[in-house]
């Protein structure tokens, strides 16, 4: 709910803080003091385009600051944008004298278009002439079925609409382009036969390179392993025999320094070493097998793997991960059946008809009901003569069903139209009322009307005080109005009124105690002159409505 609202130098209003309840909050006063600045104000504070100069004069800028309970859904905004969550959303906007415009959201730079779309969830403000929700064929619909809870056959339409429509698409796609697919599957084929010709795993692949690179370079392999025997135990001056001489050299001179025996017994193991690796040379030497016919049938295989991996443009290491790939196509391409396609669209078509019709019928049901409650109320509020209907008509598939769903105000001589077409605006404020307190549909915390009894009077102004009044109980609601009868009904009264401070023309805006309030009432009863008997009538007028209150709750 909106808990302060703070208006600095804002066309006549030179500072003042309004703090608010739950419940219903009137807004009254004399003819010019001023009663639309609280609109105004919350309208241009939640994002919304000024239509004229509203700095007052001499000032330079304007800051209008709003705070509004939070919610489970203004909380997912914030988070969705990265702002601080916190118990209450503050929204700020400041405009200078060159008409510059700055707005923030919890103290975070926001843009205009950010504002206005968290500013939805919080407050609707509803002008004589701004109920576009019930001139909106979606709004009446989602008005319709909110009222109907049936939300599951909502849930299944939607769902299977959305099968439909992705079968529908494949389907289309697939005929479309079946040629392109059979040329593509041929294609595959031919790359699978060609690598089943020399179908080798990635073992044998490493295998081939690794033969097929000792066995082009054996010449040089035993040259130089016979190069390394020679060098190691050769006739001449090898390793072994260098070392074995210096191990007869430390043998005359180890009882001189038994600290030598650690070399001596170093130098030992190095000569075995040198033996065990002679042997292992010459072991390895013996066992080469240099086969001709081996060594052409390794290049032949080289050679068709490489010619291969060119025309598959691929890698060779990479031929049988393509391979793999390329199976996995063809068998996406053969799942690719049409007749199964068609079977799938038929199928997600029926039971998307089978749950709109079923929606459709109860839809239908449900306008019944509501047309008559709801022409039930407006009757006792000067439209007795009209009566109020949902029409539910099947059209085109959608999301949302079969149906276009329309409201329609007509009387005992006329036929049914669109109530845009033949209702005035305060008619229109009056369905949207009995709608609003029928239906509860509307899930915004705040509620604001802007003389919603504009040119009515009576008993009628007081059936719309009671129904403001039956809405409170789930919104808060703040309402300028100009009758009595409707003041009567809210839990909280400010008075609007004009004060003059150095030839200047300011507005200010008061909560009213309980004997301002009687005052301000008998005012709207008889008058700018206020008498005995106007408040006396002023006090029995709220202590009926304290009663009526009362007895309702």
């Amino acid at each position: 709910m909106l808990k302060t609202l703070f208006i600095k130098d804002f066309i006549i209003v030179k500072e003042v803080e309004v703090r608010f309840d739950n419940g219903f909050a009137v807004f009254s006063g004399e003819t010019g003091a001023g009663k639309s600045i609280i609109i105004d104000a919350l309208s241009l504070v939640l994002g919304n385009r000024p239509e004229t100069t509203v700095l007052r004069e001499g000032a330079s800028y304007t800051e209008i600051i709003a705070v509004f309970d939070n919610n489970d859904q203004s909380s997912s905004w914030l988070e969705k944008y990265n702002i601080d969550i916190k118990p209450e959303i503050t929204i700020r906007r400041i405009i200078d004298k060159q008409s510059r415009s700055k707005g923030y959201i919890n103290n975070y730079r926001s843009t205009m278009a950010s504002i206005r779309s968290i500013g939805s969830m919080l407050v609707k403000i509803y002008s004589q002439y701004a109920y576009q929700d019930l001139l909106n064929a979606e709004s009446q619909r989602i008005i319709l079925d909110s009222y109907g809870g049936y939300k599951f056959l909502i849930q299944q339409t939607k769902h299977y609409w959305e099968l439909w429509r992705s079968a529908k698409k494949n389907l289309e796609n697939s005929i479309q382009h079946e040629s392109d697919l059979q040329n593509e599957l041929e294609q595959l084929h031919w790359k699978t036969s060609e690598i089943e010709l020399i179908k080798f795993s990635d073992s044998d692949l490493a295998s081939i390179y690794s033969d097929y690179k000792k066995l082009s370079n054996i010449e040089s392999i035993v040259e130089t392993c016979n190069s390394i025997v020679e060098h190691l135990d050769g006739n001449h001056a090898s390793a072994y025999r260098l070392t074995n001489k210096s191990i007869n050299l430390l043998q005359q001179i180890i009882e001189s320094d038994p600290s030598l025996l650690k070399i001596y017994e170093e130098l030992i193991s190095a000569q075995i070493t040198i033996k065990e690796v002679v042997s292992d040379l010459n072991n390895y030497m013996s066992k080469i097998d240099i086969d001709p016919n081996y060594i052409k049938l390794l290049e032949s295989k080289i050679s068709d793997i490489e010619t291969l991996s060119k025309k598959l443009k691929t890698k060779p290491c990479d031929i049988n991960s393509l391979y793999e790939k390329i199976q996995i196509r063809i068998n996406e391409i053969k799942n690719t059946n049409i007749d199964f396609l068609k079977k799938q669209e038929k199928l997600t078509k029926e039971q998307y008809i089978d749950y709109a019709t079923k929606l459709s019928e109860q839809r239908k049901k449900t306008a019944i009901e509501l047309s008559k409650k709801v022409t039930d109320i407006i009757k006792t509020l000067a439209m007795n003569d009209k009566i109020f209907k949902i029409e539910v008509t099947n059209v085109n598939e959608s999301s949302s069903g079969i149906d276009d769903v329309r409201f329609l105000i007509y009387d005992q001589f006329s036929t049914p139209k669109p109530i845009m077409k033949i209702a005035s605006g305060g008619e229109i404020s009056r369905i949207y009322l009995s709608i609003s307190v029928t239906t509860n549909y509307n899930n915004t915390p705040t509620l604001v009307f802007d003389e919603i009894d504009n040119g009515i009077g009576g008993s009628v102004a007081e059936n719309i005080g009671k129904l403001l009044k039956k809405i409170s109980k789930s919104h808060q609601i703040l309402v300028i109005t100009h009758l009595p009868q409707v003041a009567s009904y809210g839990d909280n009264h400010f008075l609007v009124t004009k004060y003059k401070e150095n030839r200047a023309i300011f507005s200010r805006i008061n909560l009213l105690s309980s004997n301002e309030r009687t005052k301000e009432i008998a005012r709207m009863l008889g008058g700018a002159k206020i008498t005995n008997t106007t408040v006396i009538h002023a006090k029995e007028m709220l202590e009926n409505i304290k009663n009526y209150n009362s007895s309702e709750n």
